[in-house]
């Protein structure tokens, strides 16, 4: 198949994709203008269907593959498919699906760039600014209608700066928008992007617009037919200064991929107004913009041809004139070894702290004692790096403007390595869960080879837990942290299957449990994460696999329980307390009262007498070890024990009595924890 379906379609069309919301997206479209979406409804993996969709000039051909992919081709009513036709483009959709989705991601790239060498060419802020709308536009074809609001300190208002070509920006322009009015002034006084993906949202949202702002906007385009709307903030030095706003008539399909990308057009704005002060002076060095201007276009053709990381680096200290280190904060394999990397982390949670922005730069000084400088690399509000080198002398505005316009292209390769590693967690997840589910045996052997486990190799399912008490923007660094740790300590006896939230589930390789407990006690005993980990029976063959994953969740549990971390427990090791793990804490606390509740103080605390018949249980009800415990006579033991009988109405010479004391007091010393 070509890069266009008009090579085996004569006729126009559209291609839509659903997303993991049940909604549909267009990724292609060849001269057929009907805007509404297909509807989406269930069908089975490899199944096609037809539908007018509600429609009478069209029919929509639903095509569904496994893991819940689905494409749909609208076509005109009246063209008919064949049986090869059907067959090939059943075939075929995915790759040309994969081949728009990369022609999209290069195009997007191309107006990043375009954007970044905006900000270095241009001078005037009001041409640079209406650059930036016309690529946001670009880039993101779905929208009809996008604005620029600019904070007027002044006035206490936001104006509009710049609107597309549609709108009449001089009558817009008399529109005053409070912090907090209308979708605008909510975006401006709150500081976080929003999506509104249906009309209701976005009426309710405006509701409590002036009359006389309505009236502008009325004038100045039909906004009453907007289905949809994405709006995002434009901070600069952590203050919003601009709200953007994407405006779509047509169809309603703007959804968080969207919202993203305005997000990311939204942080060039913000470099934009950082820098306008220094562009004059960038002027009277033109021969370093003209240099830069070829760096950029280089470090474009270089990303787009996949040429890695590396090339990246040396094009970008090839134009600062200077050698720098290049740490990935999830792989730590670039340029530094892992404790370097771990520290730089460590250092960046602090200096956040103080800063509340993730991309700004700090110094710090190395284990060694030298002064570095260093520059996160940030993407979708997560760090993903760090640029770092000798603070020898101060950076001219050149080499910061450099870095600054470097940095995205090295997130985006460093959002590849990382959604390359999710992708595989996401591949072992699914076929771990066909193993615990798998029925015969023939799907339980797909799925260990899909796992690439030895039918030879006993294993042990093993769940860690990480205590995710800092800063939340911090945690997946951690997480891989941890887990790069995890490969290091136990090397080929750890397969990891996935991370879930602050879980990481994996297959320890071992032929005993004693082996299985030395190897995780290592790994606990050695990491500076506050960790707990919960082990499973020993599997020696795949379908024992699922049992002992039950048995480590249950381990784990009890763990979570008594609130214990950085300790391990193994299934076989709970003993009795198996019989309680499916049993609530409020039902044990519950026995645990009504049992004592005879021989409490009235205050509500422990009397004697309960501590007495603890000693007592404890000491195998020997009189003589209690007495000597407690520090009592034994004449005056009995007579506690007898007050303690009367009051439980029990006789501690019956089994069954005895045996409900003692379970009473051993719940209460291991299970009941006190508030």
């Amino acid at each position: 198949m070509s890069d266009n379906l008009t090579s085996i379609i004569d006729v126009p069309y559209q291609l839509w994709q659903k997303n993991n919301s049940n909604r549909f997206k267009q990724i292609d479209n060849h001269e057929l203008p009907i805007f509404e979406p297909p509807t989406h409804f269930p069908l089975l993996t490899n199944d096609i269907a037809y539908t007018d969709g509600g429609l009478k000039t069209s029919q929509n051909i639903h095509f569904q593959y496994a893991y819940d992919v689905r494409y749909v081709l609208r076509l005109p009513s009246s063209y008919k498919l064949s049986d090869d036709m059907e067959a090939l483009l059943s075939s075929e959709l995915p790759f040309y699906a994969q081949r728009i989705m990369e022609q999209t991601q290069k195009r997007l790239l191309l107006k990043i760039y375009d954007c970044i060498n905006a900000i270095t060419a241009l001078t005037n802020l009001d041409e640079l600014l209406s650059k930036m709308i016309d690529t946001t536009m670009e880039v993101i074809p779905e929208a009809d209608v996008g604005v620029l609001w600019v904070y007027d300190e002044q006035e206490k208002c936001l104006k509009v700066r710049k609107a597309s070509a549609l709108v009449d920006n001089e009558t817009m322009k008399h529109m005053r928008m409070k912090p907090g009015e209308g979708m605008i002034g909510s975006v401006f006084q709150e500081g976080e992007a929003k999506v509104y993906q249906t009309s209701s949202e976005v009426f309710q949202a405006s509701a409590n617009m002036s009359n006389m702002n309505l009236r502008y906007l009325g004038r100045a385009y039909s906004f009453k037919d907007v289905k949809s709307v994405i709006c995002a903030p434009v901070k600069v030095q952590k203050k919003t200064k601009c709200v953007l706003i994407l405006y779509q008539f047509k169809q309603a399909t703007f959804d968080k991929s969207e919202l993203e990308l305005l997000k990311n057009f939204a942080d060039q704005i913000s470099i934009a107004l950082h820098n306008s002060n220094i562009f004059e002076a960038m002027q009277k060095q033109n021969h370093l913009l003209q240099k830069r201007t070829e760096i950029h276009e280089r470090l474009v053709k270089l990303s787009l041809e996949n040429k890695g990381i590396y090339h990246i680096k040396h094009a970008l200290e090839k134009i600062i004139g200077f050698s720098f280190s290049l740490i990935d904060a999830f792989h730590f394999s670039i340029d530094e070894d892992e404790n370097e990397a771990f520290y730089l982390i460590d250092k960046h949670l602090e200096k956040w702290n103080d800063s509340k922005s993730l991309s700004t730069s700090f110094y710090v000084r190395s284990p060694k004692n030298y002064l570095h400088q260093v520059y996160p690399i940030v993407g979708s509000s997560t760090c993903l790096g760090y640029v770092v080198f000798e603070a020898k002398m101060t950076l001219s505005s050149t080499q910061r403007m450099v870095l600054e316009q470097g940095i995205p292209i090295l997130a985006l390769e460093f959002t590849h390595r990382q959604t390359e590693t999710n992708n595989q967690f996401k591949v072992s997840e699914e076929a771990f869960q066909h193993l615990l589910l798998a029925e015969t045996n023939a799907e339980l052997l797909e799925a260990a080879k899909k796992l690439k486990l030895e039918k030879t190799q006993p294993v042990f399912a093993l769940i860690f837990e990480v205590a995710l008490d800092m800063n939340p923007t911090f945690i997946n660094l951690y997480m891989q942290r941890f887990l790069h740790f995890l490969k290091n300590q136990l090397e080929k006896h750890l397969h990891v299957l996935y991370t879930q939230d602050s879980s990481i589930i994996t297959l320890l390789k071992a032929s005993t449990a004693q082996e299985a407990e030395m190897l995780v006690s290592k790994v606990l005993s050695n990491t500076s994460v506050r960790a707990r980990a919960g082990i499973g029976g020993r599997a020696v063959q795949f379908v024992q696999i699922s049992k002992s994953y039950k048995e480590a969740y249950k381990a784990l549990n009890q763990l979570q329980e008594k609130r214990i971390w950085n300790k391990h427990l193994n299934f076989k090791d709970i003993g009795i307390n198996q019989l309680f793990l499916s049993h609530s804490e409020e039902e044990i606390r519950s026995f645990v009262d009504d049992f004592f509740e005879p021989i409490m103080a009235p205050n509500g605390n422990d009397s004697h007498l309960v501590e007495t018949l603890q000693i007592y249980m404890q000491h195998n009800q020997s009189m003589q070890e209690t007495a000597k415990a407690l520090h009592i006579h034994v004449n005056t033991l009995y007579q506690r024990i007898h007050k303690i009988e009367s009051a439980l109405q029990i006789s501690l010479k019956d089994s069954e009595d005895v045996l409900n004391a003692q379970l009473a007091c051993y719940l209460k010393e291991h299970w009941v924890i006190d508030a």
